[in-house]
């Protein structure tokens, strides 16, 4: 976990254009962004994971906040990107082709949801789930944000957001019965 002061300390230096602190960032928050990317744009989110570095690296200077505060705007950054990615139809036919072979078929029998690992979560997300609600449920379980965070990084009330988070839970539920409530054991409480 990233402490406040650690995460000062690297924020100082990487808005002075110190290589390691940027590097330290990535190493702190890329996995996160990764992991949600899968879950939003799975086909494009290792390009879209590069352009919001890209992005960050260039506008750091002018971040004032504590990592949390950074995780929200790395996340909203990271949603202008998909945006922008859509509006313009890059969807490659080759990245396409790729996620298609590689996609697994994951059966309601054979799935345990108590002892699912992330990578499996975020596949019964992109399957089971419409984007919107998917896009939550990762935001709220696996990151652990607040409703609040939520809402200003989807641009959405933090009522919405709750209605969201509920229908995505709920269509979890419908799926996979008694089960569901092992992923929220295993990823905790939403904050």
């Amino acid at each position: 976990m990233v402490t406040d002061y650690d995460f000062s300390q690297i924020l100082s230096g990487s808005k002075e254009g110190d290589v390691d602190s940027l590097a330290q960032l990535w190493k702190w928050f890329n996995p996160m962004l990764v992991k949600y990317l899968a879950v939003v744009a799975p086909t494009l989110a290792d390009d879209i994971s590069q352009d919001v570095w890209i992005s960050v690296s260039r506008s750091v200077k002018g971040f004032e906040g504590t990592s949390n505060s950074f995780r929200n705007y790395l996340l909203t950054v990271a949603k202008n990107k998909v945006t922008d990615y859509r509006r313009a139809g890059i969807r490659g036919s080759r990245l396409i082709s790729r996620i298609e072979t590689q996609v697994h078929t994951i059966s309601n029998d054979s799935l345990e949801i108590d002892r699912i690992g992330d990578g499996e979560l975020i596949q019964v997300l992109q399957r089971f789930l419409p984007p919107a609600l998917a896009e939550v449920v990762f935001m709220r379980y696996l990151i652990g944000m607040s409703v609040d965070e939520v809402a200003v990084v989807i641009g959405r009330s933090p009522e919405n957001v709750r209605v969201i988070s509920h229908r995505g839970l709920s269509r979890l539920r419908e799926l996979y019965g008694a089960r569901v409530p092992g992923v929220v054991a295993m990823v905790g409480e939403p904050q």
